[in-house]
């Protein structure tokens, strides 16, 4: 998942918030899921993860490319 992703789920939650502070996050994973079609874990992981370090980060890419020279 990208942070572009990781970014869209991290704003929706803000806007439900913002509609409705008091709401549980139980009520909010499945809503958010429902919203943006995404699974109730990758939500749940990405918001928890926005939570303790208040920044949204990509996973490190671990596959290699091969350049032009690598091909020939």
């Amino acid at each position: 998942m990208s942070s572009g992703q990781r970014e869209i789920i991290i704003n929706a939650y803000k806007h439900h918030l913002i509609q409705n502070p008091n709401a549980k996050m139980v009520y909010l994973k499945k809503a958010l899921s429902e919203e943006l079609g995404i699974g109730i874990g990758t939500i749940y992981q990405t918001v928890l993860e926005y939570k303790r370090s208040k920044t949204i980060s990509s996973p490190n890419r671990t596959k290699t490319f091969k350049n032009v020279n690598d091909k020939v």
